[in-house]
């Protein structure tokens, strides 16, 4: 120990069972280190209250986020996924090791054991109540894709608001004036910030919104997309542009348009607000289980999203200051969106 009392590298080494080079690596990570042993020096300088010098205190034990895409073991997570490649690439540079996979039984798994994580990155579908009861057994969480249902939980979540008047100034901008674009909307935390954002593009276009352009949706399936195209495009005077809450319910909008033999974009518009842009694809998103085999496919889809490399490395960033400062009030990081043009939207005819 130092003449000031504050612990020493040596004094970590000699309890972890190591050679002060392999300490030093440990913290550093100039030279390779197992992770059995670096978990050693790194459990050693925690018990000893030992801070490398020039360094932030560190985090102890390795910061070890479960990443949950749907809440359930019966859907496994798609993998490479972007999120899960920034979020490891943000662990490592934090000198974090981050395990991923689904929800299963992990809160019991986690409840007895000594070593285990020491935060959780809910990605995707997660149930509000894992969050909560993570909470309860003193695992900090933080959610990407947050609904708004649990706002006890830190977030990190695309700038929705953003996102909507992105989509809506485009088409305006377009020409989708009279009447102007018609927003499709899911009933969850997104949509108030996605009604927000669509409505401030109408009035810095000077232009209002038709109530009966807006369906609110139970949920954002593509089924909801469908039913809400059907409503839409019924009207006398149906909208020549779509924004839709989420690439579900643009696909169920390109399939009502496709089934009744709407051309897209010829005759109508459509973009999609989604919050994990450059995700990988689903198979309920291929033009084939959208629409059939006899119809023809959707046309690629414009995009207002957050990059979901960036989604996933805001996640453990945000993860790793609650885990090292658990008492800060609840926060919510937003990502900024950008939107990609593709061949769903074109200019009023």
């Amino acid at each position: 120990m130092r003449g000031d009392g504050r612990p020493t590298l040596h004094e970590v080494a000699t309890l972890a069972g190591v050679s002060m080079g392999t300490a030093s690596s440990a913290f550093t990570r100039r030279q390779p280190v197992a992770r059995q042993t670096r978990d050693a020096v790194l459990k050693a300088a925690d018990v000893l209250g030992y801070h490398p010098r020039g360094r932030a205190a560190p985090l102890g034990r390795p910061v070890t986020a479960l990443a949950l895409l749907t809440g359930s073991a019966a859907s496994p997570p798609v993998l490479p996924d972007p999120v899960h490649i920034g979020a490891r690439k943000a662990a490592a540079e934090l000198g974090a090791t981050l395990v991923v996979g689904a929800a299963g039984d992990v809160l019991g798994r986690w409840v007895v054991r000594r070593d285990r994580p020491q935060g959780a990155l809910l990605v995707g579908n997660a149930d509000p109540r894992l969050a909560r009861r993570l909470r309860e057994a003193g695992v900090p969480c933080v959610m990407i894709q947050h609904s708004g249902i649990d706002q006890a939980t830190d977030a990190v979540r695309p700038h929705d608001r953003r996102a909507a008047f992105l989509a809506t100034d485009h088409l305006l901008r377009l020409g989708h004036t009279a009447p102007p674009p018609a927003l499709v909307l899911g009933r969850d935390g997104a949509a108030v910030d996605q009604l927000a954002g669509h409505r401030s593009a109408l009035r810095q276009h000077q232009r209002d919104g038709h109530a009966d352009h807006l369906r609110l949706s139970a949920t954002s399936t593509i089924a909801d997309g469908r039913a809400a195209a059907d409503a839409l495009f019924a009207l006398v005077r149906p909208p020549s542009a779509v924004v839709c809450g989420s690439v579900a319910l643009a696909r169920g909008v390109l399939a009502a348009l496709a089934a009744g033999g709407v051309a897209v974009p010829g005759a109508v518009s459509v973009v999609a607000l989604d919050g994990l842009a450059g995700r990988v694809p689903d198979p309920s998103d291929e033009p084939d289980a959208v629409v059939g085999r006899e119809t023809p496919g959707p046309q690629p889809l414009t995009v207002v999203g957050a990059d979901r490399l960036l989604l996933g490395a805001e996640g453990i960033r945000h993860l790793a200051q609650r885990v090292r400062q658990p008492d800060l009030p609840r926060r919510v990081t937003l990502v900024d969106v950008a939107l990609r043009a593709a061949a769903a939207t074109a200019g009023s005819r």
